[in-house]
């Protein structure tokens, strides 16, 4: 396997941003780089004992075209008075204030190739929404392109909500797998949720027969899909490392905190149920013929949405709840209604097949699979590739202390690894129109 370093994610940044032709001028390779470099040792320092983690946006802030539709919510550049190098002591320094949740280093390049912090971004709390399944509304991006500080030594792109590369210390990765919408994962997501989606109907006909147009098993896999999303998330935010174990079995499992914590799986459904009369509640003033609409039908839209909220507010802080009790050694079980059968678990027999295989498309083909040892992998992959061999109901999911993400599901004789797993909101750009840039920009032996 070839090393990667900074300049390979700079050239597949620049190749991109270049073919997609969204820009009149494409900074030149060097300035990318540059970046890339500053970025990527900052990510080795801490400031006061805290790890540096930052968002850097790329933007000419001069450039009228560079600025966002006015609203009230909307990102803005906050200038400094003078610029600031674009040097490790000063990303280090500025990263304790700019947290990635609410803003952005906003960063460009002088008439001398010289890099420059500029002032920074606010607001972009609500992209961060979006891209962690916390809200719905997609707002503009900044500037060109977004790079974070996501580890020591791990960097990721961001080109219009999508991702585009990460490079992990000394890998680069631009192909991600979106295993929980496609494939078997998804599949078995889709059973589990079926009886959420019953539960949905039943609502449906006691109360909105009428008024409420959707299908509700869309709307329950779409739940469950982004319930496990930002569960894994939030465990990733910890960089404790963890596991997640869903099966309806506990044999071979021995269990220190048991407990029965179903309130992850009712706030999911109370989420499908509130969200529904909402609708409901929306069309049927929308289709209603009458002139004048009677103050009781916008009373009972404003309660649909008010409990719609609360049901919100329950499910982030139950996913919150369950995502920390990862920070204990062992694994969190959870049976296929997502409701936890306790933590700080432990495989009992670690006994692995002799050959694993890693699949590199989402849906399994034969010829995309790659055969390994389980041997060369460490005592929690191993134990979670044994206990999901010898249960064929089991999915195992395990995030490692840098944030890789791999999930482990036996199909018919073989047990199947998925990695670099996408959970985030990102979207397909539709400004990328020359998809070959994903097979042919890295170039590495060209660099010098």
């Amino acid at each position: 396997m070839k090393i990667a370093t900074p300049a390979h994610l700079a050239r597949y940044t620049y190749n991109t941003v270049r073919l997609a032709k969204t820009f009149e001028q494409t900074p030149p390779e060097l300035i990318i780089r540059d970046l890339m470099e500053g970025l990527y040792f900052a990510s080795m320092k801490t400031e006061e004992g805290r790890p540096v983690k930052v968002n850097v946006t790329f933007i000419d802030h001069l450039r009228p075209e560079e600025k966002p539709v006015a609203t009230a919510d909307v990102w803005r550049v906050t200038n400094f008075q003078t610029p600031l190098p674009f040097d490790i002591k000063t990303i280090v320094k500025l990263s304790q204030a700019a947290d990635p949740w609410s803003s952005s280093l906003a960063v460009y390049y002088d008439e001398n190739d010289k890099l420059w912090i500029n002032g920074l971004i606010d607001q972009t709390i609500h992209a961060q929404r979006f891209i962690h399944h916390e809200g719905n509304n997609k707002p503009q991006l900044p500037g060109m392109f977004q790079t974070s500080i996501i580890g020591i030594g791990c960097l990721s792109v961001i080109y219009d909500y999508e991702l585009i590369a990460v490079l992990r210390q000394n890998v680069l990765v631009n192909k991600f797998l979106d295993v929980l919408h496609y494939g078997p994962i998804s599949e078995m997501l889709k059973t589990d949720s079926k009886s959420a989606a019953q539960k949905l109907e039943t609502f449906i006909k006691q109360h909105h027969r009428r008024s409420f147009q959707g299908d509700s098993s869309l709307f329950a896999l779409r739940i469950w899909q982004s319930t496990l999303s930002r569960l894994l998330l939030q465990v990733q935010l910890y960089h404790h490392g963890g596991a997640i174990l869903i099966t309806n079995q506990t044999e071979g499992l021995t269990v220190k905190y048991q407990m029965d914590y179903p309130r992850l799986h009712q706030a999911m459904v109370a989420m499908l149920q509130t969200g529904a009369a909402a609708s409901a509640s929306e069309q049927a003033i929308i289709t209603s013929r009458k002139l004048h609409f009677p103050i009781d039908d916008y009373i009972l839209l404003e309660k649909a949405r008010m409990e719609h909220q609360e049901a919100e507010n329950q499910l982030k802080g139950a996913i919150r709840f369950v995502a920390a009790q990862s920070c204990v050694d062992g694994l969190i079980v959870l049976n296929h209604q997502l409701e936890v059968c306790g933590f700080g678990a432990v495989i009992d027999e670690i006994d692995p097949p002799k050959e694993i295989y890693f699949s590199d498309t989402n849906k399994v083909t034969v010829s995309k699979l790659t055969s390994r040892n389980p041997d060369n992998f460490g005592t929690r992959h191993r134990s979670m590739m044994s206990y999901c061999w010898h249960h064929d109901d089991a999915l195992g999911l395990v995030i490692s202390q840098d944030g890789d993400l791999r999930a482990v599901k036996r199909l018919g004789d073989q047990l199947v690894i998925w990695e670099n797993i996408k959970i985030q909101n990102y979207v397909k750009s539709k400004k990328i129109r020359h998809l070959g840039v994903f097979e042919k920009s890295v170039g590495m032996d060209e660099l010098d």
